[in-house]
């Protein structure tokens, strides 16, 4: 069970103990000549070579009944799975770890879906999936229907150390509880993904008018706390920066986030306050994701962000690791950082990350037990809850609201996680990471289209919890965004910004009441990453923005302060039925009519706007636009010039360019 981290560990504790130095010199040596060879045979258990054959003619496949064989023609063996709504029907195919990479890599297939009507729940769908034979960890990419029954590749990236400590890894290709017909063919391995390919996935209307009619009168003051990301910086500890290091200081100088939370989702749930680190090995093995988080051995450098927040006079979620820390401990730690931040607020306690997760459970929330595990959870939060709110009086600002998570697409009925939680009284709020999976890590035109409705399958999660929940109960997303390739495009972009005007129009018209909202993630280590606003750039040695960055960017200059105001927005949809055009009418905080427009179309988008009744017309447009694929890296001083200043027309009608974000200003 050793591994050579836990060596170095070792080796760490060794100093710390002050052994004499030639007891040092000893013990180090024959460490570092057994991290070697641990380090060697993790070399064996995945081979540097090209990735084994799995195609259905050359690797032994099982089949399950409801499973149909098509032998021959020009591309080989076809598989097609009838699917109903009961039964999960699987093709499986096992592969021993040591003739796999022991990098990512990916499990790619060429796939066609017909009439298919996915299940409630994200997992009941189509799906190319991986198993760990022994640990049962599992990666998978849950299919959605497409727009064509056209064949298309699909893919799975595959982590290796996802699978720690397994032999063998189950590749599967199934269809779970879904009617339709999900046919397959070439499976194959490979550690790179053919090219991407992109063309605009849907029809462009014949009509694209967008009409706005906006309600003065309804008028809603903006939660800054709605402008917040998910702000883990594990991303960057290859590089070595921090919260302490002059790059952060200055990004968070210059976006003036409202809030912040710390220390992150995942990794804050191995988050060893008294050491400003990873709990050590002995406590946090219990998941892989714990050991890497633990192999990380990187500063998670609260001295740094509370300097950030008092500079920038921003508030913090606190995320608390329920999964190790005993009640004394979290209420010390609660009273240490509150003194710490004061004045700048602490409005909520987030009490764990994603513990529905079995790889997020441990320790005080036995991962062992059968899911949902909630009598854990719950039995402990309820202690923990109650011994934070009898710190009150020794709290700066007094004990924070507390929140609980509950899992997006999972089940609401009796017995269940979310049921289980969302009755029970302990909790202020609760928590929901409404993330919409792009299925593919392939960028398709399929993919392209999944993105761009992602905005209406985030709306039915938060719906759901209206309805099981209600709408006034208080409501935080810690973290939000678009799950699908690795790499940055600006369909992406635009994607996330029209799931963030949903979350703004849930708010405005009080069908939620939002108190936090963060899209994922602040930064990266990396330049080129899906997620990141910020990444990290080799070259520069600095900070770089994406398109997203850019676009938060704005977003705070924008909404921060403002007041947002009623409007009726028709036009057309894309298939789903979810708006093609978003538009929020808002007073900027210095009193300026302004629209927030993203344009999903394909082509540009004619916008009218009357206020009160009375036809209004726009005096300037600032514009973000780029090709679907295109990514850039963005030297923050540059960031206000990517937003383009386009001229207007004097008529009342506005002309939005294309797969677009724009701020208009609207003449009075």
């Amino acid at each position: 069970e050793i591994s050579a981290h836990h060596i170095q560990h070792t080796v760490t504790v060794a100093d710390m103990l002050g052994r004499n130095a030639a007891t040092a010199a000893t013990v180090v040596l024959a460490l570092i000549i057994a991290a070697t060879a641990i380090q060697e045979h993790g070399r064996e258990s995945g081979t540097g070579g090209p990735p084994p054959d799995i195609g259905f003619d050359t690797a032994s496949w099982h089949f399950d009944s409801g499973v149909t064989v098509s032998k021959g023609g020009p591309n080989g063996t076809t598989i097609c799975i009838h699917g109903n709504n009961k039964s999960y029907i699987q093709a499986t195919t096992t592969v021993a770890v040591a003739d796999l990479p022991h990098g990512q890599f990916y499990f790619i297939a060429d796939v066609s879906l017909e009439n298919i009507a996915v299940g409630p729940l994200e997992y009941l769908a189509p799906k190319l999936k991986v198993t760990g034979e022994e640990h049962h960890e599992t990666e998978a990419a849950n299919l959605r229907p497409g727009y064509t029954s056209a064949w298309m590749p699909a893919a799975l990236q595959v982590t290796p150390s996802a699978f720690l400590g397994d032999t063998h890894l189950v590749f599967e290709i199934s269809i779970q509880e879904t009617t339709g017909t999900f046919c397959a063919r070439a499976p194959r391995l490979d550690t790179k993904l053919p090219p991407p390919t992109y063309s605009y996935p849907f029809p462009n209307p014949a009509n694209r008018s967008v009409v706005v009619e906006v309600k003065s009168a309804k008028a809603k003051a903006f939660n800054n706390h709605l402008l917040s990301t998910n702000s883990q910086l594990a991303g960057l500890a290859k590089v070595g920066v921090g919260y302490s290091g002059s790059q952060m200081q200055q990004l968070l100088n210059w976006l003036k986030l409202p809030i912040l939370r710390f220390p992150g989702g995942t990794i804050g749930n191995f988050y060893d306050w008294t050491t400003d680190s990873c709990h050590s090995p002995s406590v946090d093995s219990c998941t892989a994701h714990r050991k890497a988080c633990t192999n990380t051995s990187f500063p998670f450098e609260l001295d740094g962000y509370i300097k950030a927040m008092h500079a920038t006079n921003a508030s913090t979620v606190l995320m608390f690791n329920v999964d190790d820390d005993d009640v004394e401990t979290s209420v010390a730690r609660l009273i240490n950082h509150s003194h710490r931040l004061y004045p700048t607020p602490i409005p909520w306690i987030e009490l764990g990350n994603e513990n529905y997760d079995q790889a997020q459970s441990c320790g005080n929330i036995n991962p062992e037990n059968t899911p949902p595990r909630t009598a854990d959870y719950i039995a402990f939060t309820t202690k923990l809850a109650a011994g934070l709110r009898a710190a009150s009086d020794k709290v700066a600002g007094g004990t924070p609201l507390l929140a609980a998570p509950l899992g997006a697409s999972l089940d609401w009925g009796e017995g269940s996680w979310n049921k289980n939680l969302s009755t029970s009284s302990v909790y202020d709020g609760f928590i929901i990471h409404p993330y919409v999976g792009a299925a593919s890590a392939l960028f398709t035109p399929e993919t392209a289209g999944q993105i761009l409705e992602a905005s209406g399958v985030m709306r039915g999660y938060l719906m759901e919890y209206a309805e099981n929940v209600g709408a006034s109960k208080p409501l935080l997303l810690t973290e939000f965004g678009i799950m699908g390739p690795s790499n940055g495009t600006f369909v992406q972009t635009i994607g996330e910004a029209s799931m963030f005007m949903q979350i703004i129009d849930l708010f405005a018209t009080d069908a939620l009441n939002i108190v936090q909202a963060g899209v994922h993630i602040l930064v990266t280590g990396t330049q080129n990453n899906a997620f990141s606003l910020f990444g990290w750039d080799d070259a520069t040695n600095g900070l770089v923005a994406s398109y997203t960055g850019a676009v938060w960017w704005k977003l705070v200059q924008t909404l921060r302060d403002s007041t947002l105001l009623g409007a009726i927005t028709t036009g057309p949809t894309l298939p789903s039925g979810v708006p093609s055009v978003d538009v929020q009418a808002l007073r900027t905080h210095d009193g300026n009519l302004t629209l927030l427009i993203v344009n999903k179309l394909g082509v540009p988008a004619e916008v009218a706007t009357a206020v009160d009744g009375v036809e209004k017309r726009a005096c300037g447009m600032e514009v973000l636009t780029a090709a679907g694929l295109d990514w850039k890296a963005i030297a923050l001083d540059e960031v206000p010039s990517v937003w383009a200043s386009v001229s207007v027309s004097s008529g009342p009608v506005l002309d939005v360019p294309p797969m677009s974000i724009a701020v208009v200003h609207v003449c009075e």
